[in-house]
């Protein structure tokens, strides 16, 4: 869900960059509205809530991090932006913070007690 969530919002950004429609200004203005209602508005928000209430809070909160690593993997998919060192940089650490922060000790050696639903990044986390 929060996967789905992200993407919605990036690719929303990325597309609302591309696509210039040469339409009357009314015209334009209602598939404007209708395009930022529904997808960015409704739908990702919506995805949004269903995955803090599966996960909980503090992980869904690590997932806003990835908001930015697939804003520029759709970019270069759909955009044909290229790939940067930079970018690869910056996507590495976000994607390693993630994983550390799901894996590493919170305080004194004790693990945070993260809900997963199976792939998780920590190999011990049966013992948590």
């Amino acid at each position: 869900m929060m996967l789905a969530a992200i993407f919605s919002y990036a690719l929303y950004g990325m597309l609302t960059k591309r696509w210039n429609i040469a339409l009357p200004n009314w015209q334009s203005l209602y598939v404007q509205i209708l395009f930022a209602s529904i997808p960015a508005s409704i739908i990702a928000p919506f995805l949004w809530i269903q995955g803090v209430m599966r996960l909980g809070a503090n992980t869904a909160a690590l997932f806003m991090n990835l908001t930015p690593v697939f804003t520029a993997i759709i970019a270069v998919l759909f955009m044909h932006e290229q790939l940067h060192s930079y970018r690869l940089l910056g996507g590495g650490i976000t994607l390693l913070g993630v994983i550390l922060s799901q894996c590493l000790p919170t305080s004194w050696g004790q693990r945070a007690k993260i809900p997963t639903t199976g792939g998780a990044f920590c190999k011990d986390q049966d013992n948590r």
